[in-house]
């Protein structure tokens, strides 16, 4: 089919965002297919959902990157592309099997189970915690990105401490990577002239030893969780049964972070060939795209749970600052709770995240686990805050947020106003110095609440 600029034009596609703010996205075939994709400018007053299958309406432009030469003087030739300008859109239903049947799609047993599934990843692994089996269930599985005023990459990092002390959080994420082939994983960007966008990811985690100093990428993706990769998932693992602090980055940026029980144990020499079908079990639910639904609802519960968590353990109110476990900023728990929710949704052949969703994951998963470390890490947790770095700036910020919050964070433009409208961004200094020191987090985003009220 010819695509003529001005013409009318209609498609299907997943939606892989570029630029949120501009209003930029692509729709490729599927979440995999790297081969094809169209780019859309929105000009409605909604925005499709990242990972939503969508049908859009509009006419093709032409976007122009700038002119590439003169054949002579009347004639110019320019670089460009098409951009569809999306005047209306609907979700729809995808035309591919596996979404209505993705096991006959791949050739899987009617009856295979999640139970089955888990069975075979985890067979010669024994001594974890029920909680835990499904957190390698997890990372196995991954998370698609997603996000709303600030995009969140997919994929699950999981961390590793030992209770025994001898390198057997390695050798259990090893076993993860039985499932696959070796030459299977793959990240994939495309790059376009509005930036880019990911499709493909690494199936199961990529192991870093986080006893040794980490690489600069590693370090990097850690504390960026940048977009273009769309899911990639890492194991981090140590010999050590704690980390030297929540601040630490494999703690701090862990969606994951967890504790071998003393009692467990792989077993290398029990010999066991893995099912094909455990694979093709886990590529058949990567596919499936989960969306949430009504993400600045889920985030608030979260942090919330949060909240009442520190409270009801009689914890440090910095615990819920950066320098804490439970890290209430909303990128940073709360979203680690979605990715794990996400990934429990794709579990169940689940299309839509609901905040009772997300709530049920942090009552099974999180809180479980938090209980659990708890007894092995009660010394971080009871540490007494440090001596926060104080300013006459910080004093009227504080008493704006204390005015204004009515408990789920005030916004920066009430606190900009209320400071000084004409130097917005020395306010926004001074509020960036307020988070990093721990006297403020984000409990949505943009969105501070005090640490100590």
């Amino acid at each position: 089919m010819q695509i003529r600029p001005n013409s009318p034009f209609s498609i299907k596609g997943c939606v892989n965002w570029i630029d949120f703010e501009n209003n930029i996205f692509a729709l490729t075939p599927t979440h995999f297919t790297d081969q094809a994709y169209v780019i859309c400018r929105n000009l409605t007053d909604k925005k499709p959902n990242q990972n939503s299958y969508i049908f859009a309406e509009g006419h093709m432009r032409w976007k122009i990157s700038g002119q590439k030469y003169y054949r002579r003087r009347e004639l110019s030739v320019f670089d460009g592309e098409l951009i569809l300008n999306v005047e209306s859109w609907r979700k729809t239903i995808p035309d591919f099997p596996y979404f209505t049947d993705h096991h006959e799609f791949f050739g899987l047993p009617a009856d295979l189970t999640l139970k089955d599934y888990k069975r075979d990843l985890l067979r010669r692994i024994e001594g974890l915690e029920p909680f835990q089996e499904d957190f390698f269930v997890f990372s196995s599985l991954s998370a698609p990105s997603f996000g709303a005023e600030l995009w969140q990459s997919g994929g699950i990092n999981l961390t590793l401490y030992d209770s025994t002390q001898s390198g057997l959080s390695k050798l259990v994420l090893d076993e993860l990577r039985r499932v696959i082939p070796p030459d299977m994983s793959q990240i994939c960007s495309i790059e376009t002239s509005y930036g880019k966008f990911g499709l493909r990811h690494d199936l199961v985690p990529f192991t870093v030893d986080i006893d040794k100093p980490l690489p600069t990428e590693i370090e990097d993706y850690l504390t960026r969780r940048i977009i273009y990769d769309g899911e990639v998932s890492m194991g981090l693992f140590s010999k050590l049964p704690q980390p030297n602090s929540f601040t630490d980055k494999p703690c701090a940026f862990g969606d994951i972070i967890t504790v071998l029980p003393e009692a467990t144990d792989v077993y290398r020499s029990k010999k066991h060939e893995v099912d094909p079908d455990t694979f093709k079990y886990m590529l058949a639910h990567q596919i499936l795209r989960p969306e949430v639904e009504n993400l600045d609802l889920v985030i608030t519960n979260l942090g919330g749970n949060m909240e009442k968590l520190r409270e009801s353990f009689g914890l440090d109110a910095l615990q819920l600052t950066q320098y804490g476990f439970l890290n209430a900023n909303y990128s940073a728990r709360p979203s680690q709770i979605v990715r794990q929710a996400l990934s429990s949704s794709r579990a169940q052949n689940k299309n839509i995240l609901k905040y009772q969703d997300a709530n049920q994951v942090y009552e099974d998963y999180f809180r479980s686990n938090f209980e659990y470390v708890y007894d092995f890490w009660e010394d971080l947790f009871k540490k007494k805050s440090v001596s926060l770095p104080d300013r006459a700036e910080y004093s009227k910020i504080r008493r704006i947020i204390r005015k204004y919050d009515q408990g789920n964070g005030v916004d920066e433009k009430t606190i900009i106003n209320e400071v000084e409208k004409k130097k917005p961004q020395k306010t926004m200094e001074f509020i960036t110095e307020m988070s990093r020191h721990g006297w403020i987090y984000a409990k949505r985003y943009r969105k501070w609440r005090l640490t100590y009220g």
